[in-house]
């Protein structure tokens, strides 16, 4: 989106960039309730594959009315690597969105037409490196590392990875 929003603003202005970009997520909503279907309402589905459907669906929850205190969530190392985990996702995130193509501009004296192009490549990098990510967590979890470790071994060398760009500055 990078690209695009670059280009808008530099052809006309901000708020344009805002009025296309909000354009076209109306179309792909209006894309999204033309075409989706619940299973149940799928027509061309055989029954295994509604079956399929609705079983991969389904919630499981446990049946108690045991009052849970927030407090009482710090006591497990779960909520403290998803907090972490959580942290450290949306500094990168926010980091690439907001400080990143400033930084560019200011320290590096891109144009706002280089800065679309440049700006994107950590999001483009993003998709090769999830695909890697997730054979690589595969991988693991077939030569025996648990499930857990495989996929927090790769979720941290991303992170790891992509905060190489630091060294850039």
């Amino acid at each position: 989106a990078l690209p695009l929003v670059a280009w808008l603003i530099s052809t006309w202005d901000w708020e344009t960039s805002f009025i296309v970009t909000g354009a076209l997520g109306l179309i792909w909503v209006a894309v999204w309730l033309l075409f989706y279907r619940e299973p149940e309402d799928m027509k061309g589905l055989d029954e295994q594959q509604r079956q399929n459907l609705l079983e991969d669906r389904s919630v499981h929850t446990v049946d108690n009315n045991e009052k849970v205190k927030i407090a009482g969530l710090f006591r497990y190392r779960t909520v403290w690597g998803m907090m972490i985990g959580f942290f450290c996702m949306n500094f990168a995130t926010y980091f690439f969105v907001t400080w990143f193509p400033t930084y560019l501009t200011i320290a590096h004296g891109f144009s706002l037409k280089e800065l679309g192009t440049l700006g994107a490549i950590p999001a483009l990098m993003g998709i090769p490196g999830s695909l890697l990510g997730g054979i690589t967590s595969d991988w693991m979890y077939r030569k025996g590392y648990s499930l857990t470790t495989a996929r927090k071994t790769c979720l941290i060398a991303g992170m790891l990875l992509s905060s190489v760009i630091a060294f850039a500055a």
